[in-house]
This record gives structure tokens, sequence and C-alpha cells, in this order.
């Protein structure tokens, strides 16, 4: 899920505590990173992903780790021979970016 400009604007109206004002310094330090769109939400949204549902949508995949050293080592991949995981596939950015910004703010989130 890419930080967007738009979302930040939504973020600096909304900080209700020093948590989210902390939260939104950091990710408003630095616009060119926003506006190259490679800033990106990936930790927030797998967290999420385990405490709201309905924020990403899972499906079965076959996967396996890159294991071979250069510059692929380490990534998951898709693979025939892969072991089944229950895989993201697609985010509700309305609804993520709404539950990040009600867990910054201590407010109960509501689905």
């Amino acid at each position: 899920m890419q930080v967007t400009e738009e979302f930040l604007q939504r973020f600096e109206k909304d900080r209700q505590t020093a948590e989210a004002d902390f939260v939104y310094r950091l990710l408003a330090s630095d616009p060119d990173y926003v506006r190259s769109g490679t800033y990106f939400f990936w930790d927030p949204l797998a967290a999420a992903s385990l405490a709201v549902e309905g924020i990403v949508t899972f499906e079965p995949k076959k996967v396996r780790v890159v294991v071979e050293e250069g510059e692929s080592s380490g990534r998951t991949q898709e693979a025939e021979t892969g072991h089944t995981v229950s895989a993201g596939v697609s985010a509700d950015r309305q609804k993520f970016e709404s539950a990040f910004l009600d867990t910054l703010n201590g407010r109960v989130h509501v689905p």
C-alpha cells in the first residue's frame, strides 16, 4: 500500500494523539520520497491484515523463498513446486487508512 500525498493531507488534519503526530511528522518528513511513489506501508498493512478483517483479500498460493545468492536472494515468489500459503493479493485502501488513523488516534476501529 503506497503512502500518498492525499493520505498525508488527510493525516495532517487527523492527529489527536502524540503518537499520531509523531508518525505523521515522520511520514511527512521526506515529501520527495512520498512523491517518488516508492514509499509503502508494507509492515503496517501486514499488521492490519491480522487485526482487522477485510482489509486484505487472501488467496492460496504456492510460493518458495529464493535461497540462491544474488539480487533476489530472500524474496518470496510463486512457484509450482512451492508450499501453499494464504497470500494477500489485494488491499482495501480506504479501510486500511481508516484503521491506521483510528489506531494511532486511540479510537476504537469499527470496520
